[in-house]
């Protein structure tokens, strides 16, 4: 618009060329003339809106054509193809036809949204905080920062802020009771008619669903200095002691991992009771990535790997165990990093080939330098899509494409090899059929779902740590903007990404987000000396999922707990998604939350802004690599594509998405002002299966890409706490929609059959007349080209089953109330499945499902109705047992 009104005569400026800046910028296209806009009412008077999350539609590029593509959308054609691409994808709608009256809002707004206090929590005490420097030591002993955190962590221990410890202690409890039961009945044995007395104690009974390790032994706490209690004596907060009705003692449930992994407390029982030591868990571990590393493809599972630094840390945890000396109960617990963090002695790559020679690493990282603090044994430098850009985990150019460890091994290809992935198979084995684990904290989710560790470090920008958590089975914590700080961390994008934890169980999330939280932003002393430390639920909801008394009524640990769902918004996924994710909500409500409808306005708004926000930042810190034409073909080609769509947007496009985060902002806060939590499926289907041609040169799938980030983004953009759980299993995507196929097909022949009988009973012949009787649609019924591809080939019962995740969202630094929730439902999933835990049965003949088919009135398929309510092996295909020694799947 300014440039038609200044034309050159009257600036009195002569241009050789049109201005490529010019062409580019929103500012001089006439279709943004004020006229042409669609100018938006303040957010504050928006009470409801229509649903607006579009589907976007765009090809599957993969190898040679995506690299083609990429040569010509770069050269001066991308000029003319962007434009389309931009209006086809919403982008073009939002950047440059909308008038917000909202001022830029360029970061998180952490105020709070009520006066409410976050029921159930508690602040990790600053402790050594208060009295030291924040250096690297002085003060109190000259401690260092990491060991000032390691010792808050202890004390959390101690109290019961965390219930490891208290676990461990019932361990040992439930033993001692056990011998004196054992003795007990003994003396009887001797003693015939000695009349039955009442013990006192009675044998532990294993719960069913314990996870690996559980019965390992006793032991806790005896003295070796990891400061764990073995009387089990209630903590500060009043955590141990809970009972159940008439006086019986309640004894803590053990953790449990939804992909059957060993959990913290697995370790610790097991270092304790002797049963293994932390050097023969190195061992194991090492042998299980080497042999994964064998097969085509290899799981790269890592990118920075030391065999000889494993063991030396293990040789020391287990010396330290031995001499009473242990540093916490975190001892000898392998943990692995996610490779945008730094750790000595790797170099930090951010899932590139050069960022490593560009940036030496000198030291830890805060968090992991407190981890080591607490003796745990850092495995390696986890793989990752490159620069975090992307959802699936695929990285060529690294040559680090980590494997989901669900799935692996299934298909025609794995039958071909050695008898399937049972085990046994040699160098150079074919896996069969491969999924994505999730990106980008691909190999951190993957390394912990195979059972390698129970808790793992990634990073999350657009779902980053959801998104792998759901398709892997894990528990995925994105703390709250400013919780973890960005110390050690290669800046990629600058304000919509932040560390957090992966685990494979709840109580193990939150022991890691306490850990990364004692050095971040918000702990740092202000001027007056106050810390924001990091809150944990109080009491830990292990209490509260006790036994009813035997006088009451059913227990509801989530009373008073209330959970916005958008259902519009909740049910844009894959149905069988959809069912698992409603059958978790309805637990929730039989827990006592309280479910209340919402309305979230403008969420295809927020999809640009966060794309245009993410996308614009990684450029800007990768600029001088990208601008030389020379250097950016370092890059993957599905990174370097989707970086040079940010060549097209000018300074006005990253203020409108910044306008657009504040107007989103008032949404979220209107609706969490109202409920505590917004629940929605983390991914609206599970981990996609990975085309043979995508590992080899690379792929860019945008639909899929938009699809699968649909429910994360708004966490990201506006800085809120968000947590990923397991609720169950799913069949690939890739089958249903070939069942879909199917049926359709068979639906069809069945109409054009009854057609043509209808036909022939009037005396017409359509063969005779060359027609057919239900148009040009039923002809390509046999034509092979509709038929689904090899790759994507029906289930049979010994195929995949993929995990599911369901997200919770809350409310600014209330990461507490997330993982009070998370471990409630999570005890009542344990519950549930612990007894069918068989493999689920073959899908019937003729399935019909998913989103079109829900649409249509096909319903959901009937095996994901079976295992949205249980019914199926939680384990991974390859996975490893550390404290058994295990193995399966290679």
């Amino acid at each position: 618009r300014i440039c038609s009104i200044y034309s050159k005569k009257q600036l009195n400026l002569v241009l050789p060329a049109p201005c490529k800046l010019q062409s580019r910028c929103p500012m001089s296209r006439s279709s943004n003339c004020s006229t042409a806009l669609k100018h938006l009412p303040p957010a504050q008077e928006l009470t409801s809106a229509p649903y607006d999350l579009k589907e976007l539609q765009a090809p599957v590029l993969r190898g040679l054509l995506l690299s083609a593509f990429i040569s010509v959308f770069e050269s001066s054609l991308g000029e003319w193809i962007y434009p389309l691409l931009a209006k086809q994808s919403g982008v073009t709608q939002v950047l440059q036809g909308l008038r917000v009256p909202e001022a830029p809002l360029f970061g998180p707004d952490l105020s709070p949204v009520t006066d409410e206090i976050e029921p159930f929590s508690e602040q990790l005490e600053a402790g050594d905080f208060d009295e030291c420097d924040t250096g690297g030591g002085g003060g109190d002993g000259g401690k260092t920062a990491a060991e000032r955190s390691a010792a808050v962590i202890q004390r959390a221990f101690e109290r019961g802020q965390l219930p490891h410890g208290r676990q461990l202690a019932a361990t040992h409890t439930a033993t001692v009771a056990a011998a004196a039961a054992a003795a007990t009945s003994m003396a009887r044995k001797q003693l015939p008619h000695t009349p039955t007395a009442s013990t006192g104690g009675a044998p532990a009974v294993k719960d069913p669903g314990a996870g690996p390790g559980a019965g390992a032994g006793a032991g806790a706490g005896d003295g070796d200095g990891d400061g764990v209690g073995l009387v089990g004596s209630p903590g500060a907060s009043g955590h141990a002691g809970v009972g159940a009705g008439g006086g019986v003692p309640f004894s803590p449930p053990d953790p449990w991992a939804f992909s059957g992994g060993p959990t913290v407390v697995d370790f610790a029982r097991a270092y304790r009771s002797g049963s293994v030591t932390p050097t023969e868990v190195a061992e194991r571990i090492i042998r299980f990535v080497e042999a994964g590393e064998a097969l085509r493809p290899p799981l790269s599972f890592f990118v920075g790997w030391a065999p000889l630094e494993v063991m030396a840390q293990a040789e020391e945890s287990t010396r330290r165990l031995r001499s009473g000396t242990s540093r916490s109960l975190l001892e000898g617990v392998p943990f692995a990093i996610k490779d945008v963090a730094d750790a000595m002695p790797y170099g930090t790559t951010a899932g590139t080939t050069f960022v490593a020679a560009q940036r030496p690493v000198t030291s830890d990282a805060p968090y992991v330098a407190t981890l080591r603090a607490l003796g745990a044994v850092l495995l390696g430098k986890t793989a990752m899509h490159e620069i975090g850009l992307g959802i699936t985990g695929l990285n060529v150019r690294a040559a680090a494409s980590a494997l989901n460890p669900h799935g692996l091994g299934t298909g025609p290809e794995a039958r071909k090899g050695d008898g399937g992935s049972g085990g046994g198979g040699g160098a150079g084995r074919p896996v069969g059929h491969c999924y994505y684990p999730g990106g980008s904290s691909s190999g951190s989710a993957a390394a912990v779902a195979a059972g390698l560790c129970p808790i793992a470090i990634g990073s999350d920008g657009g779902g980053s740590i959801r998104i792998p958590a759901s398709f892997c089975g894990l528990v995925g914590l994105k703390p709250s903007a400013g919780r973890v700080g960005g110390r050690g961390v290669v800046e990629v994008d600058c304000t919509v990404a932040t560390m957090g934890p992966l685990a494979g169980c709840v109580q193990d999330a939150a022991l890691l987000h306490a850990v990364m939280s004692l050095e971040g932003p918000l702990a740092a002393a202000d001027a007056q000396g106050y810390r924001q430390m990091p809150q944990l639920p109080s009491p830990w909801p292990e209490a509260l999922t006790a036994p009813p008394p035997a006088e009451g009524g059913a227990r509801q640990p989530l009373k008073g707990i209330r959970i916005g769902m958008y259902d519009e918004w909740f049910k844009h996924a894959s149905p069988s998604v959809v069912e698992v994710c409603r059958a978790a909500v309805s637990e929730l409500q039989s827990l006592g939350a309280e479910l209340v409808p919402v309305v979230v306005p403008e969420l295809e708004h927020l999809r640009v802004a966060h794309t245009v926000t993410i996308v614009s930042e990684m450029l800007h810190n990768f600029r001088e690599r990208y601008d030389s034409p020379s250097l950016r073909c370092d890059f993957n080609p599905d990174v370097r594509l989707a970086l040079s769509n940010a060549r097209f947007w000018c300074p006005a496009d990253y203020l409108q998405a910044q306008r657009i985060r504040a107007r989103a902002n008032v949404h979220f806060r209107q609706v969490l002002s109202k409920v505590h939590l917004i629940v929605t499926p983390t991914t609206p289907i599970p981990a996609p299966r990975i085309h043979p041609q995508a590992l080899q040169g690379g792929e860019s799938n945008l639909r899929q890409v938009s699809r699968v980030m649909r429910f994360v983004v708004a966490a990201n953009m506006l800085g809120l706490p968000a947590i990923s759980l397991p609720v169950g299993w799913v069949p690939p995507e890739e089958d249903l929609e070939h069942q879909r196929r199917q049926q359709g097909q068979r639906q069809r022949r069945q109409v054009q059959d009854r057609q043509q009988q209808q036909q022939q009973q009037r005396g017409w012949d359509p063969v005779a007349t060359g027609t057919t009787a239900v148009g040009a649609g039923v002809t390509a019924v046999g034509n092979p080209s509709t038929t689904a591809p090899a790759s994507a080939g029906c289930h049979d019962s010994a195929g995949a089953f993929l995990p599911v995740g369901l997200q919770l969202l809350g409310r600014p630094l209330q990461e507490a109330t997330l993982l009070r929730v998370g471990a409630v439902l999570e005890v009542a999933l344990k519950r549930r499945f612990a007894s069918t835990l068989s493999p689920p049965p073959s899908p019937p003949p003729s399935v019909a499902g998913g989103e079109a088919g829900e649409a249509a009135g096909g319903g959901t398929p009937a095996i994901a109705r079976v295992v949205a309510r249980g019914g199926t092996d939680h384990r991974p295909a390859v996975f490893l047992n550390p404290l058994t020694g295990e193995m399966r799947g290679l």
